[in-house]
């Protein structure tokens, strides 16, 4: 509050809202008891954002306000000097009526100060205006430059970050590459040592069995016999099988099935003679027989009838070797009728002879001929007694004869030629692969007794060169092992083809039409 007189001042600083600041002048009179004169002036800026913009406005206020005080202090003397009573109502009613808008004016109204007044009030309003304009637009490029600033420092650091998010990134990768390469190395080293363990385990296992097979029988043959060998087994073992359950059936029907079968072959078998007549005979009976029975009966009676027939080459062709053929007639007749019959009797018969494929057996280097070995070769042994030799070798015989005798039977022109096709391997196998013994000399010799007269028949100059072989080869290693028990089979076969005995029908081979004796007899 200033107090001048009769002028009372009272400027007082309100705030009507966030954006504005106000300063209120009251003009009063302190005479009259009438109503006092208000005069209101408003100045109006933004709020200074800092102390520095505060104080320049504080300045400018202040400057504007002492202007205003001055103007209306000389318009009050002027009034009082002209005689004027600063209390009367000359200056409360010119002042009230140039406010109000009345035109009686009372001499010495100060009229021309108070425009002076209104237009400096005017001016100075406008220069805050365009004082605060300025500090706005300052404000405002202050505030552009801070965003400027502040987004490029933003910038910078997500730059930054950024980068250490790569580089950490980098590092793990680096370390994730390092442990990687780490690990293949162990991997790689883990399996050289147990490439290198396993190399010495089976540098262990091969010495080990290269010790074993010092002691070991050693089966001989070739390799294409060994997988014909293979086929006629696996047929075999199929038939096996499949009769298992029937075989080992204890019912009385089963048992009546199996008894009238076996006494039906074995008679037929044995009815089997040299005759055309009879071996006609024989095959249609045992053909008609086998069309009568089914399913499982009828693969037991072909089992059966080829196990019976080889049964024959011990207790006949063994003795009797121009058996072999009538024998040989009845087996193919049945095999064009039943293929399987055919395949089931070679099965049975290089069960029964390994030379029948042709195999031998030898002992190795620190193997004698034991037990075991004799069982291989499919000698004989009862109560750990082996059969001696001859016996052997005259069953062997009997076995490869029957053998001979089924491939050389006549048949049409393409099983004819298939025949005799693995009757020429069979002798080819043998002297390829086959050491010289008395054994193979043995299979050798009952093989081209029976069949080398039909071979040499298809084979012409080429089984003439084979004989050549026998002689020149075959026979010189067999001479030269010195075994005085193979000098009788070395002397039949140089005889066989010196002599070439391959080229004479041998005997049987031709049958009788009828059994002549039995005739004479009636």
């Amino acid at each position: 509050m200033v107090n001048l007189g009769i002028l009372t001042v009272d400027a007082s600083a309100s705030s009507d809202d966030d954006e504005y600041d106000a300063t209120e002048f009251t003009h009063r009179s302190s005479t009259s008891g009438r109503s006092p004169f208000f005069l209101h002036t408003k100045y109006v800026w933004d709020r200074p954002e800092s102390d520095d913009e505060d104080e320049d406005c504080s300045t400018s206020m202040g400057a504007t306000q002492r202007r205003f005080l001055d103007s209306l202090r000389d318009s009050v003397d002027v009034s009082a000097g002209a005689g004027g009573n600063p209390g009367s109502s000359n200056i409360h009613g010119n002042i009230h009526g140039n406010i109000h808008g009345n035109n009686a004016r009372s001499p010495g109204t100060p009229s021309k100060e108070y425009a002076e007044f209104l237009k400096k009030d005017a001016l100075a309003r406008q220069q805050l205006e365009e004082e605060q304009r300025r500090m706005l637009s300052a404000l405002e490029e202050r505030h552009r430059e801070l965003y400027a600033k502040d987004r490029e420092a933003v910038k910078l650091v997500v730059t930054r970050f950024q980068e250490e998010l790569a580089e950490k990134e980098r590092l793990q990768q680096q370390k994730r590459e390092q442990e990687k390469r780490k690990e293949e190395e162990r991997e790689a080293q883990e399996r050289a040592r147990q490439a290198e363990a396993l190399k010495a385990r089976e540098a262990q296992q091969a010495a080990l069995e290269g010790e074993k097979a010092l002691y070991r029988l050693v089966h001989m043959a070739s390799s294409e016999a060994v997988e014909h060998q293979k086929a006629l087994a696996a047929l075999l073992a199929q038939y096996n099988n499949e009769l298992t359950a029937f075989c080992e059936d204890t019912s009385s029907e089963t048992k009546g099935v199996k008894r009238s079968i076996k006494k039906f072959i074995t008679l037929s078998v044995q009815q089997i003679s040299a005759t055309q007549e009879q071996v006609k005979r024989k095959s249609a009976s045992i053909l008609e027989f086998l069309a009568q029975q089914h399913g499982l009966h009828q693969k037991f009676a072909l089992v059966t009838l080829a196990s019976k027939m080889v049964s024959q080459c011990d207790a006949q062709i063994s003795r009797l070797p121009s058996f072999a053929f009538p024998l040989g007639e009845v087996a193919v007749s049945i095999g064009r009728a039943f293929p399987d019959f055919t395949k089931l009797l070679l099965a049975m018969l290089q069960n029964e002879c390994p030379l029948c494929v042709p195999m031998v057996v030898v002992p190795g280097p620190k193997a004698g001929k034991d037990l075991k070995y004799y069982e291989a070769l499919q000698f004989k042994v009862t109560d750990g007694k082996v059969e001696n030799e001859e016996e052997y070798v005259s069953r062997l015989q009997g076995f490869v004869r029957l053998y001979a005798a089924v491939l050389q039977v006549d048949r049409d022109p393409d099983r004819m030629e298939e025949a005799l096709g693995h009757a020429w391997a069979y002798v080819a196998w043998l002297l390829n692969v086959l050491p010289a013994s008395r054994y193979t000399a043995s299979a050798l010799d009952a093989f081209l007794s029976v069949a080398g007269y039909r071979m040499a028949g298809r084979f012409g100059r080429q089984f003439a060169k084979l004989m050549a072989y026998v002689s020149t080869h075959f026979l010189k290693e067999l001479e030269a092992l010195g075994d005085t028990d193979a000098n009788a089979v070395a002397t039949r076969l140089g005889s066989y083809v010196r002599s070439q005995l391959y080229r004479t029908e041998p005997k049987g081979r031709t049958m009788p039409l009828r059994d002549l004796s039995s005739q004479n007899r009636a």
